[in-house]
Parts: C-alpha cells; sequence; structure tokens
C-alpha cells in the first residue's frame, strides 16, 4: 500500500515537474522571436494575432524579401523595425532559400552604406538584428549555418555609434544582448533605454511589455526605472 502510494505520489511529482518545465519554456522562450512587440497602426508584415508565431498562412512567402526590404526602406521607428524583422524570420524559418536570400540582402544593404561612406545607421540595426533573429530561431530554422562568422551585436553596436543618443536602439541592443555572457552590457543597454523612455510612448509600452524579459517588473515606467536604480531619470 505504502509502496503504491508512494509510486503514485512519485509520478504526479513527475508530471508536476514535467508541466511546470514546460510552463517556463512558453512564458520564457527567446526574446526575439517569442516576445513580440507593440507597433500600434504602423505597417509591417500580416500576421493575424497576438500570438508570436501567428502568421497569416495565405501570405505569399515568395514575396517576403520584397516586402520586407520595402518596409524598412523608410525611417520608420526602431521597434517597429524590430517587429517586422521578428515577423520575418518566423516567416522564413521553413524555407532556407528565402531565409538565405532575406540575410544576403540586408547584409548587402549594410556593406553598401558602409562601402560609400553613407551614415546609415539603420542599415547596421536591420543587418544585426536579423543575424540575431535567425540565431535565437535555430531551432526552427532548416540551415543554421548561414549565421556562420556573423555578430549580430557588433552590428547594432555599429548603428548606436553611428545614430548616437537613441533609446530605441539601446532597447535593440538590450534584448538582443540579454542571453550573452557580459551581463553588464545588457544592464548598461536596457538602463539607457528606460532613462530615454517616457509613460505612454511606443518605446515605454514596450518596455513595459517586455519587463518580465528585461528582468524587472513594475506596473509604471518610473517603478521599472526606480527598480533600475534612474528613480531621477525623466
Amino acid at each position: 500500500m505504502n509502496r503504491s502510494m508512494l509510486s503514485k505520489g512519485g509520478r504526479a511529482a513527475i508530471v508536476f515537474t514535467t508541466l511546470l518545465l514546460l510552463y517556463h519554456t512558453t512564458i520564457a522562450g527567446p526574446a526575439l522571436i517569442c516576445w513580440p512587440f507593440d507597433i500600434g497602426d504602423a505597417k509591417s508584415l500580416p500576421f493575424k494575432g497576438p500570438d508570436w508565431r501567428a502568421v497569416q498562412h495565405d501570405y505569399p512567402r515568395g514575396h517576403l524579401v520584397t516586402d520586407t526590404l520595402q518596409l524598412l526602406a523608410h525611417d520608420s521607428p526602431v521597434i517597429v523595425r524590430m517587429e517586422t524583422l521578428r515577423r520575418a524570420t518566423v516567416y522564413a524559418a521553413k524555407d532556407p532559400h528565402i531565409a538565405a536570400e532575406l540575410l544576403n540582402r540586408f547584409k548587402a544593404r549594410a556593406g553598401e552604406t558602409a562601402s560609400k561612406g553613407v551614415n546609415d545607421a539603420l542599415a547596421a540595426l536591420d543587418f544585426g538584428y536579423l543575424i540575431e533573429c535567425y540565431r535565437q530561431a535555430r531551432w526552427m530554422m532548416k540551415d543554421p549555418s548561414l549565421l556562420a562568422g556573423l555578430d549580430g551585436y557588433a552590428w547594432i553596436k555599429t548603428a548606436i555609434r553611428r545614430r548616437g543618443n537613441d533609446p530605441q536602439l539601446e532597447f535593440a541592443a538590450a534584448m538582443v544582448s540579454i542571453e550573452r555572457s557580459d551581463a553588464s552590457g545588457f544592464k548598461a543597454h536596457r538602463d539607457r533605454a528606460l532613462a530615454g523612455a517616457t509613460e505612454g510612448s511606443l518605446l515605454g509600452r514596450n518596455l513595459l511589455r517586455q519587463a518580465q524579459v528585461l528582468r524587472l517588473n513594475g506596473r509604471s515606467l518610473a517603478e521599472m526605472k526606480s527598480q533600475a536604480g534612474l528613480a531621477g531619470s525623466r
């Protein structure tokens, strides 16, 4: 009887532990892929709903490269670019040819601006952020070797140097650097993004939305700033 009860209890514990692990895996997930950004009414690639993988199944994937490049051809907000590249990665993940073409086109665009001496921070951001989206989606990608020798974080830091003080770029760098070994780099980017954000702004809304990912909590931007030691910031 006792042995049977212990056996049942042991099985129950295993089931509970498994469910708990699945829950945390679902909640955590890769930060750049599983945590969509709030872009309001801004134009981006079509998506059906709030779920991170809610692709529009009748969207012609053959248009993905052209559509993504066109959407990011203009000076749209950094966070809109981040969400567009997140969606593009989800669409491209199942097709290695499209994934490779998309990456190569953004690589060429970033290289062209550098070789021509054009101070185009957004081209560097887009290429770097796409690299890191692909890296975090490698469990979905058919050909993870695409990323050999590429460092997206380095490109995003180049974008920050080119553009100067831009809290949204710091937010992008923070999201990318969460899982890197240099924890101080992540905190510096996060805190600069927080310091430059205002309540209700696009950046402010997304900092609150991503609070758990950014290792903070709070019901307002002011609370998050206080937790980060930035209570005196605007």
